[in-house]
Order: structure tokens, then sequence, then C-alpha cells
């Protein structure tokens, strides 16, 4: 059985990205933006999904951090991801691509994880872990916690 691919990528990475070998319609871009002009950001993709989520890299509680319907609108991705029988290439990208955007793959794959059961997608979310240590753990944790919630 195929999986999702994740990839996480700074955000003016992606913009310079050769999105052309990307850009089918297996592929899913998600970029997160923080609150405020952003000038790095992809409008469309000829082919591919384009999902944008607002928040900043900031830790619960602290102005412009994700919000609950943010978080929910993440689990609702996730859980749209577990059924799907297509398989996607998604690329998660942040302005830095090393907090927000590897807290938001692995609260995705933890939600496919645990709506499949399929291990394989918690062996890939151990080896964001081990690549990202840096991630926004509370980011992470507040998507849990909605999914949690049902």
């Amino acid at each position: 059985m195929k999986q999702h691919n994740f990839k996480v990528v700074a955000l003016k990475d992606l913009v310079s990205y050769p999105l052309k070998d990307y850009d089918s319609d297996n592929t899913m871009v998600i970029q997160i933006l923080h609150k405020g002009p952003n000038k790095n950001r992809l409008k469309r993709l000829q082919y591919g999904e384009l999902k944008t989520f607002i928040f900043n890299d900031e830790d619960e509680g602290q102005k412009g951090f994700l919000t609950d319907d943010v978080a929910r609108e993440i689990v609702k991705l996730g859980k749209k991801l577990a059924r799907t029988k297509k398989k996607y290439n998604i690329i998660v990208s942040c302005y830095a691509g090393l907090s927000r955007s590897p807290a938001t793959a692995m609260a995705l794959l933890g939600v496919i994880f645990n709506e499949t059961k399929d291990i394989r997608y918690g062996i890939k979310g151990t080896e964001l872990l081990d690549k990202y240590p840096h991630y926004n753990k509370d980011v992470f944790n507040k998507v849990k916690r909605i999914y949690e919630q049902g």
C-alpha cells in the first residue's frame, strides 16, 4: 500500500523550489504563513493542491498563536488524508522550515496514524522528530489536543 510522502522546507526555498517536478495532481503544498504581510507566498499551483494556514511561531497564549479553528482545519486535513485512496507528495513549509512546518507535519502524521493504524506513519513522525528537534511543541500539542477532543 502506498503512503503519503512528507517533505519539510523553508518558505523561501519553496518559492524557488523546482515545483514543476512536484506540481501534479498528487501534490499538496501546505504553506504556513505568519500573521501580517507575507512576501514569499505561493498564490496557486497549476495542478497540485495548495493549503494555507496562518499563525505565528509563538508559544501557546502568545498573540498570533495557532487558534482552535486553524488547529481544527489541520485535524480535518489529516482525517481527509487518512481516508483518501490518492497518495500525495506533501510539502509543508513555513518561514524557516524548522519550527511550525515540522510541528504541523508531525501533527498530520499523528492524525493519519491514529485514523489508519498504519505504523509507517508513526515511524515517519519519529524521523521528523529526530531531524527537527526544535519543532514548535506547543503547535504540535494543540493540534493533538484538538484531535483527541474529537
